[in-house]
């Protein structure tokens, strides 16, 4: 009995875990989006150029405090990004509002980043 109680619950966590990182890939895709659009509005071209954005997740639903977490190696696309990113509208799940998140731009595909406290 013990040990098919213990199976259950670990089945349990294993969904929960699965469902949680379903959101988190999907935020990171739609905030990859959104700063493609944002970049694009402002007339940032990262001319194929990848780099990393961290940033925390506030409870307006903005990134707030954009910052390089991992340079494109030019710091003029580097310090325009920023700009052109500051207080980014994204749309996330209530368990990442309150954290910090780094997000990939550039490059050939969308790939989710680092979330924490």
């Amino acid at each position: 009995m013990k040990a098919q109680l213990l199976a259950l619950a670990a089945g349990l966590l294993v969904a929960s875990a699965a469902q949680a990182e379903a959101p988190s890939q999907a935020f990171f895709t739609e905030a990859r989006e959104a700063a493609d659009a944002r970049l694009a509005k402002q007339g940032v071209d990262l001319a194929g150029q990848s780099l990393s954005i961290r940033g925390h997740l506030g409870n307006d639903a903005r990134l707030n405090g954009v910052k390089i977490a991992r340079s494109s190696g030019s710091r003029e696309l580097d310090d325009a990004v920023v700009k052109a990113l500051r207080n980014l509208k994204v749309t996330a799940p209530p368990a990442l509002v309150g954290r910090d998140v780094t997000v990939e731009l550039g490059g050939a595909t969308p790939t989710a980043a680092a979330a924490s406290h």
